[in-house]
């Protein structure tokens, strides 16, 4: 499941690699109340796509959405393809999405964090966005819920525990 999980922040972090992009090392928490209606709709109409298009093995395009160009770049090739059968055959059919909340870095990304109830779980499982403050989607990440949202660092040792690397 780690790997997994890894796997699709690889994903995430292709998507930034061609922007000199300075991350913190942690987010912190924005109000729901600071960020439009809007906004909020459209990073959950994100998440729900991503997953219909996964489950129907279909590419995701940027008719509907603007990508990061890593990220654009990325959602055509076989490695996502492969990471999107593994939603399906981890995760199954997504039932719901709630938002949960939302955090940012207070520079350049903004992390919508949704609880999604799944088919093949119990358990809640994080479906977690990442937009710049462009507006420009750069990643998708589904996993097991954690309560805390975990810092770069942290997501970085991980990645690089389960022998993923980070291309920037």
């Amino acid at each position: 499941m780690k790997y997994f999980s890894s796997l699709l922040l690889v994903v995430l972090l292709l998507s930034c690699g061609t922007k000199q992009i300075v991350f913190s090392d942690y987010f912190s928490p924005i109000g729901k109340d600071k960020l439009t209606i809007d906004a909020k709709l459209r990073a959950e109409s994100f998440a729900t796509t991503y997953i219909r298009f996964c489950e129907k093995d279909s590419i995701l395009t940027n008719n509907q959405f603007t990508f990061g160009a890593d990220f654009r770049a990325s959602i055509s090739t076989e490695k996502f393809k492969r990471t999107c059968q593994k939603t399906k055959d981890t995760y199954g059919t997504l039932n719901e999405i709630t938002l949960s909340e939302i955090q940012g870095d207070g520079a350049n990304i903004i992390v919508y964090r949704f609880k999604g109830d799944f088919e093949n779980v119990q358990e809640p499982t994080e479906l977690r966005v990442y937009q710049m403050f462009t507006n420009e989607f750069t990643g998708i990440v589904i996993t097991p819920w954690e309560d805390t949202l975990r810092s770069k660092k942290e997501i970085e040792a991980i990645a690089i525990e389960n022998e993923t690397t980070f291309n920037k």
